[in-house]
């Protein structure tokens, strides 16, 4: 049985990911294939209460951390000793703090033998300019790490 690992950027926050996230989790209830999805989440966070609070934490992983930085790792380690058939969906990760994090994991998160997904609500704007043309490019190249090395020749191992 395959499951989907759902690991969202911020966990303490009421918006868009929030928003989707508690709508993704209803329709699956509804559907009655909650075995099929693990959301993991920050302990304590305004995201677990929310979900509880809905009656939708049939799902969720509580992981126990004091930042959201500190939570991501963490989430990408609990992550990484699930079997490899469980599709990994990055909601949302596109926060400034957590992208350097991102960057020192896409190389491992792409020759993981996973199935990486990644959804974005929205572009995380920033009212500094020169800011968000940073944290677009970097995240760029997080992206193509993560799906563009998979066009390289499946013969790599001659080079």
């Amino acid at each position: 049985m395959r499951k989907l690992l759902i690991l969202p950027g911020d966990c303490d926050t009421i918006g868009g990911t929030l928003v989707s996230l508690s709508m993704l989790i209803t329709g699956v209830k509804e559907q009655q294939i909650q075995k099929h999805i693990c959301v993991i989440v920050q302990a304590g966070s305004v995201m677990e209460k929310y979900l509880h609070n809905l009656g939708l934490d049939f799902c969720l992983h509580a992981i126990p951390a004091v930042t959201q930085k500190e939570f991501f790792q963490k989430g990408i380690q609990w992550v990484s000793q699930q079997p490899k058939v469980y599709p990994l969906l990055l909601d949302n990760c596109a926060y400034n703090y957590l992208l350097p994090t991102f960057l020192m994991i896409a190389f491992r998160l792409r020759f993981s033998g996973r199935t990486i997904y990644y959804f974005c609500h929205d572009l995380v704007g920033s009212g500094r300019f020169w800011g968000y043309l940073a944290r677009k490019y970097i995240f760029f190249v997080c992206l193509l790490v993560l799906f563009a090395i998979r066009t390289l020749p499946p013969n790599m191992c001659d080079i």
